[in-house]
């Protein structure tokens, strides 16, 4: 499982822009057809455990596998 720093650099990487950080960090990228894509992040450093990972690999990341966010994270498309 990745850790939330390491969420927060694949979401800089991929366009994401930070919004607001408040109790946590809620990130933002308007696609070319206009629709907003939004992420919530922890404002902490430790890994993300399964459950709430697969979540937001799900349903805030358009559901990308495992695989992808390590391959896009280490900057190989």
């Amino acid at each position: 499982m990745p850790s939330w720093r390491e969420l927060r650099d694949f979401l800089r990487q991929e366009g994401f822009v930070l919004k607001r950080s408040s109790k946590d960090e809620i990130w933002e990228r308007v696609s070319i057809d206009g629709t907003i894509d939004r992420v919530r992040c922890s404002k902490g450093n430790g890994e993300i455990y399964g459950g709430l990972w697969n979540r937001i690999r799900k349903h805030e990341l358009a559901g990308i596998t495992n695989e992808e966010f390590n391959r896009r994270r280490k900057g190989k498309r």
